[in-house]
């Protein structure tokens, strides 16, 4: 960890650039189910507390990451909203649509923000939002609000932990 501090300490826009990465890779439909994402923007908190890398930058970055991970996911969505059927996994179970596309009208908008606090959903809701045709106006303001918290929420506990076990330890 030390190694990686030093390269941020030097290359600060390096850190913006891995925590869009990073939130981006955790917000997207095709990679959100093996990333770990959420785990690396804590451990990120923790490398800005203990050492001086920029945590503004590092927020920013991991903002815009989630907002445009789960945009591409809506917007994957979108392209397939004609035809849900052919897309894995409705195509191997077909009773999915239907399902689905009930379980999105009953909660659709809470679904899309508390999608972003539930890792296997992440990118799954917004995928599915756009499939299903939720407008992009509520789309964005429900993406960028639960950005807002999910990222700052994850790096701010890591640099609270950090704060917390240096307290503790001294």
């Amino acid at each position: 960890m030390q190694s990686v501090a030093e390269f941020l300490i030097h290359h600060p826009a390096a850190s913006v650039a891995a925590a869009f990465a990073i939130a981006f890779c955790e917000s997207f439909v095709l990679v959100s189910f093996v990333f770990p994402g959420s785990t690396l923007l804590f451990a990120a908190g923790i490398i800005a507390a203990a050492a001086p890398v920029p945590l503004g930058g590092i927020l920013a970055g991991a903002v815009v990451g989630a907002i445009v991970g789960q945009a591409c996911s809506f917007w994957l969505g979108r392209s397939v909203r004609h035809a849900p059927g052919r897309v894995w996994p409705f195509n191997r179970n077909p009773q999915l649509v239907g399902d689905a596309r009930t379980l999105f009208q009953e909660c659709g908008v809470a679904g899309v923000f508390a999608s972003r606090f539930l890792a296997p959903l992440r990118g799954v809701v917004p995928f599915t939002a756009g499939m299903f045709g939720m407008t992009e106006g509520r789309f964005w303001l429900l993406n960028i609000a639960s950005a807002l918290i999910w990222a700052p929420g994850l790096l701010l506990s890591g640099a609270l932990a950090y704060v917390v076990v240096k307290a503790v330890a001294t």
